[in-house]
């Protein structure tokens, strides 16, 4: 069975009867389609009982067959189909086994052969085939044919079409080939290189269309017809050579036009089976046959009646063909012969006769006719011998006779219409003679001689007289009908072809004055327009004159005119010309311009459709037709994907054509739409949807109708294969980066390709094994999408123990698992000690002593390092065992010590470092016994009351040269306590057992303490009091046991000896008494108010009390209070004492008074002895507390510190009001202070409401009422107001609100506001509106605001000084030029220090409250976004705020721990102690970015020893900071100078606080705010966050402004840019110079956007945006790339095209993020900034980003070009001079980036060492690989050790190929118009396959910079080489080869010679691909 493969039309049928048992089968095969088969089996069951079949067939051919089993039930038939693809040419014989029930199995043999469709051109008669017809010589104006035959060689009918290949290379028209080249040149130079003559109308086919049927020959004519140029009709025409190609294609094969559509750069191949080219030559002769004489034959005179001859010569000058010639018969003259025939170079003699008829002068034109074959017109044309050619000769004569005299006169004459163009002339006879002929006039009007002759309508003819044209020497009118007088016949209408208009200049010369009357008619129309205008303006006024508009109107109607139908250009549809290449070319063109994809009918709906589309096309109109590709390969395509390509539609016709299709595949079912009415000259498209969820190969076809008669088939082509994901690399390193923090790690990029067309879901799952595994991949999971790639981070978290190598598994979903090995590589690093040698002199046995060793990194790279004995002595530990110390900073390490032996030790500590050598501490010392000694060995409490006390002091001495811990345990003993004299924050007690007591004694230091004996029961002591040493300390670090193996050997001897201390005993006897006096109460209180006060005088006895004293013993009793020790409220006379002293005899009582006298309102407390008899123990204690109440308030918070706002926003807070001691109602008043907002405004207009609310922005409402009330039981009821501010203006301060009750008692709260547009100062307001507001910029104008509402703009506003800080308890401390009230005032607080802990004052607690108000709780958006701001500053400090390169800080511990490089140990003052130079403060932070000390704080500023002068002294320095920077425009209101200290040092301020207003004695002075642990580390660390911000603000952000020359020159005005107002009130959140910020983004991502994405594989060129903030703006990291490519354009076409311009998942954003963080790397910008930090944006941290940018950027646009030149695959060397001015070394790093940086190299590396004050030459080398100019840039990046940075330097590189050395070369010889073939071998060195492109006139582009001159003139100075006009010599049938990576083909070449000589040609394969990916 024979199938083919090609072709749209075919059947083919195979029959096969297979009898087996009951079972007939029957295979009968149909095939209706071009690319897949499909036969019908039929299994006929003719038994009555049913039975089972089975199809097993496993052969390589893919044939589907369905169903493979089944049941037949009785007497049916079972329908089995087989399909096949015919995709390709093949035998096919696969064997099938079919299993039939109750037979054995049948093999069926499947076999097919699949040929292509082929058609043959032979020669007639039959003979071999013909590729070329060559028809001689042929005259011009005559035809020859030729005929060949047309075989289909398919078995299947085939429609054909000739086409006449017009711009075939090799083509000659009418180009002479008996003339030199040169002479050809200059020709075809003279004619633009066109030819002169139509090739359509030289050759004709017949037939030129048509259908063969299976194996037809037919027979088709060629005739050839030259015709003669136009310009060479005034001339004898030269010789024209034609050599034409005639192409006979098999309609429905246009897979190479789609593909030229398509832009694939696939080898089209030599030979085409459905096509078949025929070379057409001939020649084109002119008539050459000379007249000798002639051309003008002047005859003798004669008579009439005589004749006279002449004899000529007539020659043939034509060497090639003969000449036919006839006579034309004319009056008067006879020629004989009047016809003959000519051979080639001979001549002929032939008579001319003059024989005149009358007298006269005679002059005539002898016509020649030259005759030969003439195609007819006919169809099909034929040949006919008719004339070609004419020669006219001019025959004079004069014939002599008497004449007679002939008058003319004007007669009208009798033409019906109008007369000739002449004048009509008859002759009126005046006389008659004998010897002329009378001549007869007839009326021609009434003659109907002829009329019986004439068929057709004489309406519109013009009739003329005989003579019109003898006079006449204008052209007729072609178009009118001249017919002559008598018979009627047309008459002949001679053209002059010098003054005739031709047809086109007729339709010319009528179309420009139809345009001009349309332009004068436009004219017109316009006139009367602008009258119309007038009038109505004139007319138009708001005068009513009662008429409604249109009222009572009606709307003429419209009537339907019938429409002309248009006449459609049907040339190419009926026209019998041959199709042309080139008109080919021209329709194909104007269909792809008109390409439409919607708004298609899908059936004919107008009657023009319904018309065209029923026409049955033929096969010339089919081939312009295109309907393809015929073969739709979707290639792999995943499963469960859907898939779409383009099944391209265009129609060339002018007509419409009706596509349908037809889809049975399940595959396709998506497919739509599958009906088009396609236009005339439209190009559409039908998407073909595919989709499968099988695994394999996928081959089937579907079919199409063209106007329902012309059917097609394209064939569908699929692999569905799993979903992949392929990794860029299955291993990766990662180095350390300079510019990352520690705690970043190391880190890379990866990439993930999705190859296919399906998205790809991903995870990666790391392999754990018993090391663990360090490393991570971010995203963890995603989706790469359908034919994209994603970009993922590989992170290793760093530490010493971490393992360096990991293993992931990529698991791809439905898809194969990846594997991904992971590396750490370490880097070189320099760490050291800064001091080699600890000691532990004396360290106390069984304490723990702590010692600090610090590692100082010295290296550009992170250092790890380990300890490597973490135990080197008994009893000590290391900690921590391992750690990180970062680049520029310092770590510590702890020592703890807690010896259990007496011992000297001296031992080396090895600490172990990555990638360096091993440093080692030296740790020795030795270990002290305490030796404490105990003043009193026996405590003796003879007698003592029960409820009384005794103390016996004592002392305890620690004689030893270590301290001691002293323990004493009176657990056992609760009625005896234990008294030190210490501090309260040296005393130590053990919380779980507060009865045991424990304190640390100094070496050589003494202990003054006492026993407290207080029974409570009648009772006796006697027991030993333990004093235990040091054995109370059990420390969790010490608990763990080591071993000690290995650190015994470093113990210098003697050996370490176990010592037990012993413990002291001391001797405890006490006995207890009854008491003999009992008194009550002890404690009295007294209470009341001002008002029961009246002049002094007691007026209430609630201020008296009394006190009762019985004796309740049998002896006397002396009794007495002792007043002097009761202290100073007794002595002041607050209590007054009716009894002070008395006797009390057995039995008896007696009554105290005791009267309470307050002056004023407040507290009283005193304690009053009670003394027995002449005892010297105090007996009792009665204590007294009285109150003299008056009004209160109190507010909660006590300090109000509102969220800073943008200006024109408004915030506030609810304050609760406590009243208290309001005996009745009051109503509250609040008094706001005034602000000035600047220090020239001090007078205020009160009517001025506008001035008001910006002098008082505060304002204070009362939603309950402001009245206190007070309830029945007397009790006050609180109230809440609510403290509201908003500023147009900026504003900063911190003021006291007073609120006034109707007593005039005035209650202060300090309320601090701050109103700014900076984002660094209101970032907290953003935090806690993170999705309520937005910011925007107001149309029509330019203003930013942050508002939902309006913002008014306003003038300039600069903050002034009058902002007011927080006031202070020590005035004279913050006056740095007092410094005596300094002194003075410590030598007061020394001696009060100890009464701090019983100090008396209000203690104010600030709760959650206030700690939420400053730091948002944990867990929230809030406190996620303060982290990021403490972490983005912390970052941007640690690198950029210290002078000598990167200082890690810490927010706040660094900085409140660093506070001094100089620390006194001791009082005296020349004791001091340098902590090194290492040290760095926040004062040398703001010298090293502002340039200036603080005043009065030095650059070693030194600290006190004495812990309260060092409070003090910090608390003034931090104010001294705050005030500065308040100075310089910082907002910092909020913070109190106490809130920058360490909470120890808090904690000591406040109890210095409570102390001095215990020492005023004035209870409302100031509030003293005490925080706890954790509220305070809360507020110091947003302390200390605004702090830096401010000073960033104040010293960097603001030097943004007068960076001018950022701005580049003549940059255009961007329309779509938003217009951001530069003035400093146009936004109320953004400052001046954040503005400029958001503009100059603005501007490049506008100018970049269109250059970098412009031909993005990820998306769309992002449309317009106006950024306008700076997170959710940037989130997508194109801003930021727009900007980088604004000044590195290098980095674009490596980086930034590879983004998504429309990311839409978390992965995708993170890709772009990458990107841009690899830019950053890439050209070492050093800002440590990640990914995450910026699709997870924080405004903060973005601004500091931008401007960072925005500094730094301008500094990487090239400063210098330097250029290459030289030839190709040379090396060129050039060296750049780097100078180096300062005084000490710049390093720099030199990196070369660019698409061709690999080109580039630095032969002596990229690390730049540069001496101070010399220069170096940094050498560059350039290797050239291909002919385009590469460009790259050098970038010099400082790379600063000693804190010293030079300038970034770029370089522009750019080359130039100056000349070409040929990689091999290849000679051959030729003849001239002799064809010779080459064979070229062409070896590809790229690691990358692809398709080169062979570039023949790359010759002319680059001849003058390549310099090819000398290759070609090589060996040869003959001046026949190329030139600029020579013809093409060379030539390859292939225009692209394609090229395996390192592997060779073979190039085919034709070398062609048209002169004699050496000709030379470059071959040059490109491929931009291939050269971009190398």
């Amino acid at each position: 069975m024979t199938l083919w493969s090609r072709g749209p039309w075919k059947k083919c049928s195979l029959f096969l009867f297979i009898s087996c048992g009951p079972f007939v089968f029957l295979i009968e095969g149909l095939y209706n389609s071009v690319e897949s088969r499909s036969l019908d089996y039929t299994v006929h069951k003719i038994f009555s009982f049913q039975g089972t079949f089975a199809i097993k067939y496993t052969g390589s051919v893919p044939i589907i067959i369905e169903p493979t089993s089944g049941v037949v039930e009785p007497r049916s038939v079972q329908l089995v189909k087989l399909e096949i693809c015919t995709d390709v040419p093949r035998i096919i014989n696969q064997p099938a086994i079919v299993e039939l029930q109750g037979c054995p199995s049948v093999e069926v043999m499947i076999k097919a052969n699949i040929v292509e469709q082929i058609i043959e051109l032979f020669g007639v008669p039959h003979s071999n085939a013909r590729y070329c017809v060559d028809f001689g010589c042929v005259y011009f104006g005559t035809s020859k044919a030729e005929e060949v035959v047309l075989h289909n060689k398919s078995p299947e009918p085939m429609h054909w079409v000739a086409v006449l290949q017009d711009d075939a290379i090799g083509t000659e028209l009418g180009t002479n080939i008996q003339k030199s080249t040169n002479a050809v040149l200059k020709d075809l130079h003279r004619t633009g290189g066109k030819p002169g003559v139509d090739i359509s109308t030289l050759i004709t086919c017949n037939p030129n269309e048509g259908m063969l049927q299976p194996y037809q020959k037919i027979v088709v004519t060629l005739c050839f017809s030259p015709r003669q140029l136009k310009r060479d009709i005034e001339r004898v025409p030269p010789r024209q050579d034609y050599a034409i190609f005639l192409k006979f294609e098999v309609v429905g094969s246009k897979d190479d036009f789609l593909k030229a559509l398509s832009g694939d750069d696939i080898p089209t191949k030599a030979h085409n089976p459905h096509q078949i080219e025929l070379g057409l030559t001939g020649s084109g002769l002119p008539v050459m046959l000379t007249f000798i004489p002639g051309p003008v034959v002047n005859f003798m005179e004669c008579y009439m009646g005589e004749h006279t001859d002449i004899v000529c010569m007539l020659k043939n000058e034509c060497d090639a063909l003969p000449i036919s010639y006839v006579f034309h018969k004319i009056a008067h003259f006879n020629i004989c012969p009047e016809k003959g025939n000519i051979k080639a170079k001979s001549n002929q003699d032939v008579i001319f006769s003059f024989v005149p008829h009358r007298v006269g002068t005679f002059s005539v034109k002898q016509i020649v006719d030259i005759i030969g074959p003439v195609v007819t017109k006919n169809s099909p044309p034929i040949l006919k011998m008719e004339p070609f050619h004419q020669i006219q000769l001019s025959f004079f004569g004069f014939c002599k006779s008497v004449t007679n005299k002939v008058v003319l006169k004007s007669n009208p004459g009798l033409t019906p219409l109008v007369s000739n163009a002449t004048g009509v002339f008859v002759a009126n006879k005046l006389d008659q003679h004998s010897d002329i002929t009378p001549i007869a006039l007839l009326k021609s009007n009434r003659t109907q001689i002829h009329a019986h002759q004439i068929k057709k309508n004489m309406s519109k003819a013009i009739l003329a007289l005989p003579n019109d044209r003898a006079g006449s020497i204008r052209p007729a009118e072609l178009h009118k009908d001249y017919r002559t007088i008598f018979t009627k016949v047309p008459r002949y209408s001679y053209v002059d072809p010098e003054f005739s208009y031709t047809t086109f200049e007729e339709a010319e010369n009528q179309e420009h004055k139809e345009h001009y009357a349309d332009y004068l008619r436009s004219l017109r129309q316009r006139r009367f327009y602008k009258k119309a205008a007038r009038i109505f303006t004139m007319l138009n006024n708001p005068v009513d004159i009662g008429l409604k508009p249109a009222h009572g109107l009606k709307s003429p109607k419209v009537k339907d005119l019938p429409q002309e139908k248009t006449k459609q250009d049907v040339t190419c549809i009926t026209g019998s010309n041959m199709l042309t290449s080139q008109q080919l070319v021209e329709i194909k063109a104007k269909s792809v311009d008109k390409e439409v994809s919607e708004g298609l009918n899908p059936v004919p709906c107008s009657p023009q459709e319904i018309e065209d589309c029923s026409l049955i096309l033929t096969s010339r109109q089919l081939r312009q037709v295109f309907i393809g590709p015929s073969t739709i390969d979707f290639g792999e395509v995943c499963v469960h994907s859907s898939s779409s390509q383009k099944l391209h539609l265009i129609n060339n016709l002018p007509v419409h054509i009706w596509i349908q299709t037809e889809i049975k595949s399940e595959e396709l079912q998506q497919t739509s739409p599958l009906s088009h009415v396609i236009p005339p000259f439209t190009k559409t498209y039908i998407p073909v949807v595919f989709e499968n969820d099988k695994l394999g190969s996928f081959q089937k076809s579907f079919s199409y109708t063209i106007n329902q008669h012309h059917t097609g088939h394209v064939l569908v082509v699929a692999k569905i294969v799993p979903v992949a994901l392929e990794l860029s690399t299955r291993e990766v390193t990662l180095n350390p980066a300079f510019n990352f923090f520690a705690e970043r790690g190391f880190r890379t990029t990866l990439t993930l390709y999705n190859h296919k067309n399906y998205p790809a879901k991903f995870t990666w799952k790391p392999i754990i094994t018993e090391k663990g595994c360090a490393f991570s991949i971010c995203p963890e999971k995603g989706t790469v999408e359908a034919c994209k790639d994603l970009e993922c981070e590989v992170v290793w978290h760093s530490s010493f123990s971490s393992p360096t190598t990991g293993e992931f598994d990529l698991c791809v979903h439905q898809g194969k698992t990846l594997k991904l090995k992971c590396f750490a590589k370490f880097a070189c690093t320099s760490v050291q000690f800064k001091e080699k040698r600890i000691t532990f002199n004396h360290a106390p046995l069984y304490l723990t002593t702590c010692r600090t060793a610090i590692l100082q990194n010295l290296g550009h790279n992170h250092a790890y390092f380990q300890v490597l004995d973490a135990n080197p002595v008994p009893g000590m530990v290391i900690s921590p065992l391992q750690g990180i110390v970062p680049v520029g900073g310092l770590t510590k390490i702890k020592i703890y010590f807690r010896p259990n032996a007496i011992m000297k030790f001296d031992t080396r500590v090895e600490v172990a470092v990555q990638n360096t050598k091993t440093l080692e501490l030296r740790i020795g010392g030795s270990v002290g016994v305490p030796d404490i000694d105990v003043s009193v060995q026996s405590f003796t409490f003879p007698g003592v009351y029960v409820g009384s006390s005794q103390e016996i002091p004592f002392f305890i001495r620690n004689k030893g040269k270590t301290h001691a811990m002293v323990t004493v345990d009176l657990s056992n003993h609760d009625v005896f306590k234990l008294h030190f004299a210490l501090r309260p924050e040296d005393e130590q007690h053990i919380p779980e057992q507060p009865s045991l007591y424990s304190t640390i004694i100094d070496a050589n230091a003494s202990l003054e303490c006492s026993l407290i004996f207080t029974p409570k029961e009648v009772a006796a002591y006697d027991f030993n009091l333990l004093i235990s040493i040091n054995v109370a300390e059990l420390p969790s670090l010490l608990s763990t046991r080591t071993s000690h193996a290995g650190s015994a050997k470093h113990i210098i001897v003697p050996r370490p000896q176990s010592l037990t201390i012993p413990t002291r005993i001391c001797k405890v006897q006490a006995t207890v008494l009854l008491p003999p006096l009992q008194v009550s109460p002890l404690e009295l209180f007294f209470q009341y108010s001002m008002r029961t006060i009246n002049l002094g005088v007691v007026s209430d006895s609630n201020n008296i009390k009394k006190l009762h004293l019985e004796n309740i013993s049998k002896k006397d009793i002396t009794w007495r209070f002792d007043l002097d020790a009761a202290g100073k409220a007794v002595d002041d006379g607050i209590f007054k004492f009716s009894l002070y002293t008395g006797v009390l005899r057995p039995g008896q009582y007696t009554v105290a008074t005791i009267c309470f006298c307050p002056c004023c309102p407040g507290e009283y407390t005193a304690e009053i002895p009670v003394f027995l008899n002449n005892e010297t123990s105090i007996y009792r204690t009665v204590i007294l507390s009285g109150a003299l109440k008056s009004p209160k308030m109190s507010f909660e918070p006590q300090l109000l510190i509102l969220t800073p706002v943008p200006l024109n926003v408004k915030t506030g807070a609810n304050v609760s009001l406590i009243p208290q001691n309001y005996l009745r109602p009051s109503v509250l008043q609040v008094e706001i202070p005034e602000v000035c907002p600047t220090s020239d405004n001090d007078d205020v207009d009160d009517n001025d409401e506008k001035e008001k609310e910006e002098i008082n922005p505060i304002t204070v409402e009362f939603p309950n009422g402001n009245e206190i009330k007070i309830t029945e039981e007397g009790e006050n009821i609180g109230l809440t107001c609510r403290v509201n501010f908003s500023s147009s203006k900026p504003l900063s301060f911190m003021k006291n609100l007073f609120f006034i009750d109707d007593e005039k008692n005035r209650y202060p709260l300090k309320v601090t506001v701050t109103a700014e547009n900076c984002l660094l100062t209101v970032y907290p307001y953003l935090a806690c509106h993170l999705t309520e507001q937005n910011i925007i910029l107001k149309s029509n104008s330019t203003e930013i605001i942050y508002s939902t509402g309006e913002a008014v703009q306003h003038p300039c506003y600069i903050p002034g000084t009058c902002s007011q800080t927080s006031s202070s308890t020590f005035d004279a401390i913050t006056n740095s030029a007092n410094e005596n009230s300094v002194a003075e005032l410590e030598k007061m607080l020394a001696h009060e220090r100890l009464k701090s802990r019983n100090g008396v004052g209000p203690n104010r607690r600030i709760g959650n409250t206030f700690e939420q108000s400053l730091f948002p709780v944990e867990g929230t958006e809030e406190h996620a976004f303060f982290q990021k701001v403490i972490t983005a500053v912390q970052n941007w400090f640690t690198l950029f705020g210290w002078s000598k390169g990167p200082n890690p800080i810490s927010i706040p511990h660094s900085l409140r721990c660093d506070v001094c490089k100089i620390q006194m140990t001791s009082s005296d003052e020349k004791l001091k102690q340098n902590l090194g130079k290492d040290i760095k403060t926040i004062y040398d932070m703001l010298h090293n970015l502002s340039g200036q000390l603080l005043p009065g704080i030095s650059a070693s500023q030194s600290l006190p020893f004495d812990p309260i002068q060092r409070v003090v002294q910090l608390r003034w320095q931090h104010a001294t900071m705050i005030t500065f920077l308040k100075g310089q425009g910082a907002s910092l209101s909020q913070i109190l100078p106490e809130f920058l200290l360490d909470f120890e040092d808090y904690k000591k301020w406040t109890t210095l606080q409570f102390t001095v207003k215990a020492e005023k004695n004035d209870p409302d002075d100031n509030y003293v705010y005490v925080l706890d642990d954790s509220v305070f580390e809360a507020v110091s660390k947003r302390a200390w966050t605004d702090v830096l911000l401010q000073i960033y603000k104040i010293l960097v952000l603001q030097r943004v402004s007068f960076l001018g020359s950022n701005r580049q020159e003549n940059s255009e005005d961007i329309e779509h840019v938003p217009k951001i107002s530069a003035e400093s009130l146009s936004s109320n959140i953004y400052s001046s110079s954040e503005r400029i910020i958001l503009a100059w983004m603005n501007r490049h991502f506008e100018k970049m956007r269109k250059i970098i994405w412009k031909d993005c594989e990820k998306g769309n060129i992002p449309p317009t945006r106006w950024i306008l903030n700076f997170d959710r703006d940037l989130l997508d990291g194109l801003v930021l790339a727009a900007q980088i490519a604004s000044y590195c354009p290098y980095l674009i076409s490596t980086h930034f095209v590879n983004m998504y311009t429309n990311p839409q998942t978390s992965e995708q954003y993170f890709h772009n993020c990458l990107i841009v963080v690899n830019a950053f790397h890439a050209i070492t910008l050093d800002i440590d900034v990640l990914a995450t930090d910026i699709c997870d944006p924080n405004p903060v941290a973005m601004l500091m980003l931008c401007v960072h940018l925005y500094e730094r950027l301008p500094h990487y646009l090239p400063k210098k070009t330097i250029e290459f030149p030289g030839p190709l695959h040379a090396t060129v060397l050039r060296k750049i001079q780097i100078k180096n001015p300062s005084i000490k070394p710049l390093i720099y790093n030199a990196s070369i980036l660019g698409r061709e940086s690999a080109d580039f190299t630095l032969p002596k590396g990229n690390i730049l060492t540069i001496p101070p004050k010399s220069q170096i030459r940094v050498k560059v080398e350039f290797t050239s690989r291909f002919l385009y100019p590469a460009e790259a840039v050098l970038l010099l990046v400082s790379k600063p050790l000693t804190g010293v940075g030079g300038a970034t330097v770029t370089f522009s590189l750019k080359t130039k190929i100056t000349n070409i050395k040929p990689a091999g070369s290849l000679k051959c010889k030729s003849p001239c118009y002799e064809l010779k073939k080459l064979s070229l071998q062409v070896t590809s060195p790229f690691k990358i396959d692809g398709p080169f492109s062979n570039e023949s006139n790359i010759l002319k582009d680059i001849d003058e910079v390549v310099g090819l001159h000398g290759f070609y003139n090589q060996g040869d100075n003959s001046s026949n080489g190329n030139g600029v006009n020579c013809l093409q010599e060379f030539f390859s049938p292939e225009d692209i080869i394609l090229l395996g990576k390192e592997s060779s083909t073979i190039l085919d070449l034709h070398y062609l010679p048209f002169n004699l000589g050496k000709r030379y040609c470059a071959i040059i394969l490109v491929n931009q691909q291939v050269i971009f990916k190398t």
